[in-house]
């Protein structure tokens, strides 16, 4: 990628994931940080994911999908 490129490129990469599921991202990344082997990440991200599915962000994924749109992420 040519240097004039590669900032817009970041730009746009960032907004991409600012744009996505946030809460998503940070309690993956927790996981991940806190976990003591696969076993751990198993049971640690089947806690997160139904809290996540009992979120807001959780009801406008599930919403989106089935309006066929994209979703429209808030952070909670």
């Amino acid at each position: 990628m040519p240097e004039a490129e590669l900032l817009p490129a970041a730009r746009a990469l960032a907004a991409e994931i600012a744009a996505g599921p946030t809460a998503a991202f940070r309690v993956s990344k927790r996981i991940l940080q806190e976990s003591a082997g696969f076993a751990d990440v198993l049971e640690r991200e089947a806690v997160g994911q139904g809290a996540l599915l009992r979120s807001r962000d959780g009801d406008e994924g599930l919403r989106a999908f089935q309006e066929k749109r994209p979703p429209r992420f808030v952070g909670h």
